[in-house]
């Protein structure tokens, strides 16, 4: 393994693309890259180098696409590596982790007036408790 290793290529969405993150919509203020340099990222945290691993809220935006089309992903940490792979088809994308986020997630797809919604979570998480708490807020 040591002659030979394993190496894992990251794919970068539209450098002019930017993300901030905070605990909601009202406090997304922290920038933050969409896919960070995970290097100096310890063995069981390299997922946290992509969207800031599990905020509670992100808002990313492409400002290279003017359509108005956006999108809310409602995920746990499974979802986080897939999320860059949105950013060259929406102008807007917004990540909710349903673990952390304290408001209604069907309030905020009202409010922004989000055309599509995408869950992503692992296999175990239909029959978790977690799921069901996000139901309640729903």
């Amino acid at each position: 393994m040591k002659a030979n290793p394993d190496v894992c290529y990251g794919y970068r969405p539209n450098p002019n693309a930017t993300m901030y993150y905070g605990s909601d919509e009202n406090n997304a203020k922290t920038k933050f890259p969409i896919v960070a340099n995970g290097a100096s990222y310890g063995t069981s945290g390299k997922y946290l180098a992509f969207i800031a691993g599990d905020q509670a809220f992100e808002e990313i935006t492409n400002p290279d696409i003017t359509d108005g089309s956006s999108i809310v992903v409602v995920k746990e940490s499974f979802g986080n590596a897939f999320v860059p792979f949105l950013v060259e088809n929406y102008h807007k994308v917004y990540v909710i982790d349903y673990r952390h986020y304290k408001k209604s997630i069907s309030d905020f797809v009202k409010a922004y007036g989000v055309q599509d919604v995408l869950y992503i979570n692992n296999i175990s998480a239909a029959t978790s408790s977690l799921v069901n708490s996000m139901k309640a807020r729903q």
